[in-house]
């Protein structure tokens, strides 16, 4: 059980949530996996504060010709969520790096 993030009204930590949607991120790359459809709608927390990414099917693998495209806009998504409604600021290169490695 869980709630789309665009529905939370506000999170007890939202540096920490930014961070584990960031890991999700991260390992979805590491396995070769982009989303191309990352907002806070495709974005679950669940009760117990696990964070889930959810609706792949735009999902392409990291060696489609616009993986860098998309991976940067599922980023930039993201970051623009947390920073307007938390007023959280992350260097979007920074940030892609961070999800590459």
């Amino acid at each position: 059980d869980g709630y789309n993030l665009n529905d939370v009204a506000s999170l007890d930590d939202p540096p920490g949530f930014l961070e584990d949607i960031l890991l999700n991120a991260q390992k979805t790359f590491r396995a070769g996996v982009i989303h191309a459809d990352l907002s806070e709608y495709n974005i679950v927390v669940q009760k117990d504060g696990v964070v889930l990414l959810i609706d792949w099917p735009q999902a392409v693998p990291t060696t489609h010709p616009n993986a860098d495209d998309l991976l940067r806009r599922d980023v930039y998504n993201v970051l623009r969520y947390f920073e307007r409604k938390y007023r959280l600021e992350e260097d979007l290169e920074e940030t892609i790096a961070y999800v590459k490695a």
